[in-house]
């Protein structure tokens, strides 16, 4: 894994715990498909 990919992690991960809830993780999900 590149620097960036683990940013994105860490940012998703943050994300999900600030946020909690299906609607994000699929938000997540589908940015991180349209990153890689």
């Amino acid at each position: 894994m590149d620097l960036s990919s683990i940013l994105l992690f860490a940012v998703a991960c943050l994300g999900i715990n600030m946020i909690p809830g299906p609607d994000v993780i699929y938000i997540v999900s589908n940015t991180m498909k349209g990153k890689i």
